[in-house]
């Protein structure tokens, strides 16, 4: 019979004596509307509660001309480069820029302000010397943005990979993760890690000797945990190696330009900073000239000619009318070759969004025994290349998945430059808890979703 009232879901208190109606006695207890088939109740580290201090942190990317030195036959070591401006408290993800059979490119690590550890690994019977000269792309990460878990792991048998879960509060399926461990071990590295579930981190250990490794107990590892890190000032930060500037001729103006990769035509340049005074030199104009080009107008007061210093790296601050994303996210459906015995192999696959020589992590969805990336980079425009270590005596051919993948935006930098962009942590955490609120809405068909 019609009506016109809606059919309420609730009851009379005098009904039962009970106040109103429960829908749903547990969390796994399915929930629907509109004709759902409903859903049990979605949970995530990132419905909780926001931080009331969500202060500011900073993403920073390094362009680092490096030649390390020879890695010996199976073993991991770490080699220290100098990278002015990374803080001692920053995690760091490191790209080279190129594959070598048998070199495996493990996670690094900062061990004091300015230093950073490359750690490389080789599965081979031979030396290998990483190739030199060789621009590295070194993205640090400020403590404010990291997460942190006290682990102790257990011991990793000779020549092998082995995977270990750990608690680590505030990781969720869907983010991306890159694990630094605070110190490095004689011939243990961390080849790559993942998010297994809520709260629950998977880390693969590489152990290229002949004998069991345990690594350190109770050390603290940093961890980053992202669904993507969006720029939230328009304003950012470049440092600019100047190179070798033409002489200032005495009494005018000369206007010269800077090749900084990544800067583009629309940007408006703020003010520039030359890190060091010269007598009768002074900087009175900057301008965006072209994509990639700063042009900088020196003035000379003097009665005779003035070179500025050469190979001096300038503060250039920018305003950027639409800043792209420090780091985004997405997966990828890829399908792997065999890789031989005893050996790496890098593969390339075609993922959408990338641009050649910027920054990549790459996250495997599951653990393939004595298998694991051992490095990756953007090869080309849209091309993805993983290195694979396969430390067994038999070929491995590792499982189609769709793999997690976190890039940049933005252009790669020029050599002994850097870039630098503020984000906001408590920004981040109202789009994770935005789209936590969402997915359930969406599971149990309050909303349609698109």
């Amino acid at each position: 019979m019609a009506t016109s009232t809606p059919y309420q879901v609730s009851v009379p208190v005098t009904t039962y004596e009970a106040p109103g109606a429960v829908v749903g006695q547990n969390a796994t207890d399915t929930v629907g509307f509109y004709g759902g088939a409903g859903s049990v109740q979605l949970s995530s580290p990132a419905q909780a509660a926001l931080p009331s201090n969500g202060g500011m942190g900073y993403v920073t990317q390094y362009a680092s001309s490096q030649t390390p030195s020879a890695v010996s036959a199976n073993t991991v070591a770490e080699q220290s480069i100098t990278v002015n401006g990374v803080a001692a408290t920053d995690l760091v993800f490191v790209n080279k820029p190129t594959a070598q059979a048998g070199l495996l490119v493990l996670a690094p690590r900062v061990s004091a302000a300015n230093t950073v550890k490359l750690v490389f690994g080789n599965n081979t019977g031979g030396s290998i010397t990483p190739t030199g000269s060789e621009v590295y792309q070194i993205t640090a990460i400020a403590s404010n943005i990291q997460l942190s878990a006290t682990l102790t792991p257990a011991a990793v048998a000779a020549s092998s990979v082995s995977e270990q879960i750990f608690t680590c509060t505030g990781v969720y399926p869907g983010m991306v993760i890159q694990v630094n461990k605070p110190t490095t071990q004689a011939g243990l590295g961390i080849a790559s890690a993942r998010v297994v579930a809520n709260n629950q981190i998977a880390i693969q250990f590489v152990n290229c000797t002949a004998s069991p490794i345990t690594p350190t107990a109770g050390e603290v590892y940093t961890v980053l945990g992202a669904t993507g890190l969006a720029a939230i000032d328009q304003e950012m930060l470049f440092g600019v190696n100047v190179g070798t500037l033409a002489q200032v001729a005495a009494n005018t103006t000369a206007e010269q330009t800077v090749t900084v990769n990544g800067l583009l035509a629309t940007d408006v340049v703020i003010g520039v900073s030359k890190p060091t005074a010269q007598a009768g030199l002074g900087i009175v104009g900057w301008r965006v000239s072209a994509a990639n080009t700063l042009a900088i107008t020196f003035s000379n007061n003097t009665g005779a000619g003035i070179t500025p210093t050469g190979s001096e790296v300038y503060n250039v601050a920018i305003l950027r009318l639409a800043p792209l994303a420090l780091v985004s996210v997405t997966t990828a459906p890829l399908i792997p070759i065999a890789v031989s015995a005893n050996t790496t192999a890098e593969q390339t696959f075609t993922v959408s969004g990338l641009t050649a020589g910027t920054p990549v992590i790459v996250n495997k969805p599951t653990v393939t025994s004595g298998l694991c990336i051992a490095g990756a980079r953007v090869s080309a425009t849209n091309t993805l290349a993983i290195t694979y270590a396969n430390l067994t005596g038999a070929s491995i051919t590792p499982p189609a998945e769709v793999y997690t993948v976190g890039y940049s935006a933005n252009a790669a930098i020029s050599t002994g430059c850097f870039f630098l962009q503020a984000i906001s942590q408590l920004f981040n955490a109202s789009v994770g808890l935005t789209s936590a609120i969402r997915a359930a809405l969406v599971a149990m068909n309050i909303i349609p979703g698109a």
